[in-house]
């Protein structure tokens, strides 16, 4: 920590973010602090606000803008109009020790992302090409953002800011074990449910109405026994064939025993995934019905297992983006019109994967992900990502850079990291374009 107390002087433009949060963050950290000194000001007198900063006692400003203001420009140069001018005066006040604050940041993909990333991928790439890399990962600033107060990743950013002995280091976050809660002794989920639960973030490419699996059966039903297994386990009673689902009861099971059950397996025809049901008579209903639930699982699993596109938590723009490029490739292409496209986290996507085997397989990642350099953490879960899919891959892995091909060191390294692997291949797309002839892709790579 610094020997000496810091001034600190806290900025915004025409109210669009209280300041306090930004107090809060300090006093939780316990920073040792002079003075805290906050300045709102009005557009229209931002010259006068830039004039006055030379004058002022600070050895670091936070400035605060909002997420969802129009354009937010805070470093971009011969812009005309933004907020390159007070941000500036304040580097050159501060000798560079400015930490911006995007507030009313609504837009983080869920708590994973929450706990693991101090801005939102939504906030970083508006941002994310007014600054070189340092002013984001901590060697010399940060860009924090969150909707109504900060988190504990950004106390623990805050404090490594401050630390004289971290100065030039990389920020690397460390959750607080001690806040984990015990897992609960649970049994695990069946089969059955892993293999229909990614289908509820489904979508296919003409933007129809997502897939939805219904939920599992509760335990007071009158379907006594459900369970879901892979593989050949001891199928004893009856086996299925294709896709065809198969019925069989029991020799030992006559027209007077009514209280009698039999079994059941189900075994759509791609997956290998067999249900097997023990159910009492006076619930035929309601097993045809499920019937009728598995059919509709198998025909989305055959339509699925030649191509899949996944996004590893990207933005909305991305998806779009890749969504155009196979709609327009797809005909060209002796595959489903219909493939699976899903957006799910990379631990998901990596289940999902396991779960199914494709013929292709596409995995779209944001191009400011890959710029954030190889030994970044989201990185290297990329690559380990990439590793599994030429795993559990027939034919070929494609890696979609969405929006950011790059030329420094750290993109070029990971694209000839992943590009030594076998089976797979790196296509950039930039505003719903591939950077190639598509053509050629297809001729190539399919």
């Amino acid at each position: 920590m610094s020997q000496f107390k810091k001034r600190i002087h806290l900025f915004n433009c025409d109210n669009t973010y209280k300041l306090e949060p930004v107090e809060k963050l300090l006093e939780k950290c316990g920073i040792d602090v002079e003075l805290v000194e906050k300045h709102y000001f009005r557009l229209p007198k931002m010259s006068e606000m830039v004039d006055r900063i030379p004058i002022l006692a600070m050895d670091m400003a936070f400035f605060v803008v909002h997420a969802h203001e129009c354009v937010l420009s805070i470093n971009e140069e011969g812009a005309g109009f933004g907020y390159a001018k007070i941000y500036r005066a304040l580097l050159k006040a501060t000798g560079g020790d400015v930490i911006i604050v995007i507030g009313g940041d609504n837009k983080y993909k869920g708590e994973d992302e929450e706990e693991r990333e101090v801005i939102s991928r939504w906030a970083k790439r508006k941002v994310f090409s007014q600054f070189s890399e340092e002013y984001l990962d901590g060697r010399k600033s940060f860009i924090f953002s969150w909707n109504k107060k900060h988190r504990e990743i950004h106390e623990q950013a805050l404090l490594h800011h401050f630390d004289p002995n971290k100065n030039g280091l990389k920020f690397e976050y460390q959750p607080d074990q001690r806040k984990e809660q015990p897992e609960a002794a649970t049994p695990p989920p069946s089969r059955l449910e892993e293999v229909i639960h990614p289908f509820r973030r489904c979508f296919s490419l003409s933007g129809e109405q997502q897939y939805e699996s219904e939920p599992p059966l509760k335990p007071e039903s009158s379907l006594r026994h459900y369970e879901a297994v892979t593989g050949a386990r001891e199928i004893k009673e009856c086996r299925a064939e294709g896709s065809n689902i198969s019925r069989k009861k029991a020799s030992t099971t006559t027209a007077n025993n009514q209280g009698a059950g039999s079994e059941e397996i189900f075994r759509p025809r791609t997956g290998e995934t067999i249900a097997r049901l023990s159910y009492s008579l006076e619930s035929q209903y309601a097993y045809f019905f499920l019937k009728i639930i598995f059919k509709c699982t198998t025909f989305r699993l055959s339509l699925s297992l030649e191509l899949s596109i996944l996004g590893c938590n990207v933005s909305c723009e991305s998806v779009d983006d890749a969504k155009k490029v196979f709609a327009r490739v797809l005909p060209s292409l002796r595959l489903s019109k219909d493939p699976f496209v899903g957006n799910l986290p990379i631990t998901k996507v990596e289940e999902y994967l396991r779960d199914y085997h494709f013929r292709f397989s596409v995995l779209m990642v944001d191009g400011y992900t890959v710029r954030d350099g190889c030994d970044d953490q989201r990185s290297k879960e990329l690559q380990r990502l990439v590793r599994l899919a030429v795993d559990q891959v027939v034919e070929k892995v494609i890696i979609l850079v969405c929006n950011g091909q790059s030329t420094t060191n750290t993109y070029n390294e990971f694209i000839g990291q992943i590009n030594k692997l076998e089976k797979t291949f790196v296509a950039t797309v930039n505003n719903g374009k591939l950077a190639m002839d598509p053509q050629i892709f297809c001729a190539a790579k399919f």
